[in-house]
């Protein structure tokens, strides 16, 4: 990744911060924990460990002919409305995204440049919302969430925690999950 597109994006930290809280407030919330006004506080710390991240790799030769590997998000298990995590991370990298766009070739990186940054820059943050997607899983109390919510409508709430039921599934012998 090109030190220059990093620096092209720690000028535009307060712009990504605020178009970051911006998707956040128009997403539905259906938990106290997804709060927009909760969750602000996380975008600050998050982009100081994705520029850490970054700058670590800086240097990393991936080309257009070989890109990352494909990371994920999230695993199927972890697919679950009530895990505020989910909807932070798809907000940053909404925010992200946008600002990368508003970045132009200059003779320090061309438009390949960008697209294989941005792409880099995508597989760090999602390697990070991985953990903690599957951490929050792996906390959460929650094993029916539809009833949780009888108040909510949602398609993206199931009748049982898939991360349990995964889980509960590896515990079987001569059982394997493909999570």
């Amino acid at each position: 990744m090109k030190a220059a597109f990093l620096h092209q994006l720690v000028l535009r930290r307060e712009e990504t911060v605020r178009r970051w809280l911006h998707t956040l407030r128009e997403s539905p919330v259906y938990s106290a924990l997804g709060n927009p006004e909760t969750l602000r506080f996380m975008i600050g710390p998050t982009l100081d460990r994705l520029f850490t991240a970054v700058r670590e790799h800086v240097e990393d030769g991936w080309s257009p002919e070989a890109p990352p590997a494909k990371v994920r998000l999230m695993e199927a298990a972890s697919r679950c409305a009530l895990n505020p995590m989910i909807g932070y991370y798809l907000a940053g990298e909404a925010a992200l995204v946008s600002m990368v766009k508003e970045i132009a070739p200059c003779a320090d990186f061309s438009e390949t440049d960008l697209l294989v940054s941005e792409s880099q820059l995508l597989v760090l943050l999602r390697e990070m919302g991985r953990a903690e997607i599957t951490g929050f899983c792996e906390i959460c109390r929650v094993r029916e969430p539809m009833k949780a919510m009888a108040g909510h409508t949602g398609s993206g709430l199931p009748a049982m925690c898939p991360f349990k039921a995964a889980m509960e599934g590896r515990s079987e012998p001569g059982r394997t999950l493909n999570v």
